[in-house]
C-alpha cells in the first residue's frame, strides 16, 4: 500500500483544497483543473494525470491495490475530461478523452486516444482503441468509431483556471524541479 502522502502539482494546475481529497503519491499535470469534491486516491501506487485535464465535481479517480499487493501506476494522459460524478479505476487513460457522468471504468479497463464513455455506462475489462464511442441503445452497450476526436475543451479550461481561485481556497503549484 502506498505510504507516501505526495502531492505535486504542476504551475498552472487549479486543485480546489478544502473539499478534495488528495491521499497517497499524486501528480496532477500543467493547466489541469480539479473541482470540489474530486476524490484522487493513489492507495495501490501513485496516480499521473497529465495536462490540461478537467476533472469535474465528484469525480473519484482510485488506484487500488492489485490483488497480489503489488503496487501500479496508474497514467491519465492530457486533455481528458471527466464528467460529474464518473470514476476510473483503470490504470492507463490515454489522450483527449470523455468520461461522461456517472460512467464507471473498471481497473482492468484502457482507453486509447479520443474515446467516448457513455452517461452511466460501467465498463470493466476492455480496451477502447482510438476514437471508440461507447454508450447504451436499447439496454445494450454500443461502440463505433467517430471520425474525428472530442473538442478540447480549452475555453472552458481557460475560464475555470481565472474562477475558481475568486471562489475557493486552491492548493498552491510544487515547487519547481530544477
Amino acid at each position: 500500500m502506498s505510504k507516501s502522502n505526495k502531492t505535486t502539482i504542476k504551475p498552472g494546475a487549479i486543485v480546489e483544497f478544502t473539499k478534495t481529497v488528495l491521499k497517497g503519491d499524486v501528480t496532477i499535470g500543467k493547466g489541469t483543473v480539479v473541482h470540489p469534491t474530486v476524490q484522487i486516491l493513489a492507495e495501490g501506487g501513485p496516480i499521473v494525470i497529465g495536462a490540461n485535464n478537467l476533472l469535474e465535481e465528484g469525480v473519484v479517480l482510485h488506484n487500488k491495490l492489485s490483488e497480489d499487493g503489488s503496487e501500479r501506476t496508474m497514467v491519465i494522459g492530457d486533455d481528458n475530461q471527466f464528467e460529474v460524478r464518473s470514476s476510473s479505476n483503470a490504470l492507463y487513460i490515454g489522450n483527449n478523452n470523455l468520461v461522461q457522468m456517472t460512467a464507471k471504468l473498471g481497473a482492468d479497463m484502457k482507453l486509447e486516444n479520443g474515446c467516448v464513455v457513455g452517461v452511466g455506462m460501467h465498463l470493466e475489462n476492455r480496451v477502447l482503441s482510438d476514437r471508440t464511442h461507447c454508450y447504451i441503445h436499447d439496454g445494450m452497450i454500443q461502440e463505433r468509431t467517430g471520425r474525428d476526436f472530442p473538442p478540447l475543451q480549452t475555453q472552458q479550461l481557460d475560464y475555470l483556471r481565472n474562477v475558481i481561485p475568486n471562489y475557493h481556497k486552491v492548493h498552491k503549484p510544487s515547487k519547481v524541479e530544477q
